[in-house]
């Protein structure tokens, strides 16, 4: 079982690193998820208080909030940690796609990558997905189509989003193994 205990928000120039992050399983924020409490366009005095409020590490690719909650971080005397060493409250991400960013990521914190269906959380609000286990209970909610053809269904315990297992699942599988051949090689360079 992989080691989850860590907690995100990123910041919404990288909202795709945030669908990864959960789809790994990770419990992750975006700037989005706090509309409802601060209402559009979230500014990033409220994002950082909230990452600091809620344990969160802050992944950002703005160099004047990454250094305002590593400046806060220090002054409450904040620690986060991950598998019992001390982590920063923020990572500044320069890379362009969620892949590159995962891997830079990776190098800042070990992070443990790996793809569970069992463990992933709702790609549209971070939710925990649990899996049906009699499909008859989700008859009504999915295309007959779907349901005639798919065995195992998965549900957002917050939203109640049904997921499973379809063509989107190709490619993310084709990207989650290109990620894993990346980290691989990156170790065996070193």
């Amino acid at each position: 079982m992989t080691d989850r205990n860590i907690k995100f928000l990123v910041d919404e120039m990288h909202s795709k690193l945030c669908t990864w992050l959960r789809l790994l399983g990770f419990d992750s924020k975006g700037s989005k998820d706090y509309e409802e409490k601060y209402g559009k366009s979230v500014m990033d005095k409220y994002l950082i208080i909230e990452a600091l409020e809620e344990g969160r590490v802050l992944l950002t690719g703005d160099k004047q909030m990454y250094e305002i909650i590593i400046d806060k971080s220090k002054r409450q005397h904040k620690v986060l940690q991950y598998k019992g060493k001390e982590i920063p409250h923020a990572v500044k991400i320069k890379q362009d796609t969620p892949i590159n960013q995962l891997i830079s990521l990776h190098t800042i914190i070990p992070l443990d990558y790996e793809l569970n269906f069992n463990e992933m959380c709702c790609s549209v609000c971070g939710g925990k997905n649990k899996k049906v286990e009699d499909k008859k209970e989700i008859k009504d909610k999915v295309l007959e189509s779907v349901y005639n053809e798919v065995n195992e269904f998965w549900i957002c315990s917050k939203c109640n989003k049904i997921f499973w297992i379809g063509s989107q699942t190709k490619h993310i599988i084709e990207t989650y193994n290109k990620l894993i051949s990346s980290l691989n090689d990156k170790i065996e360079s070193n």
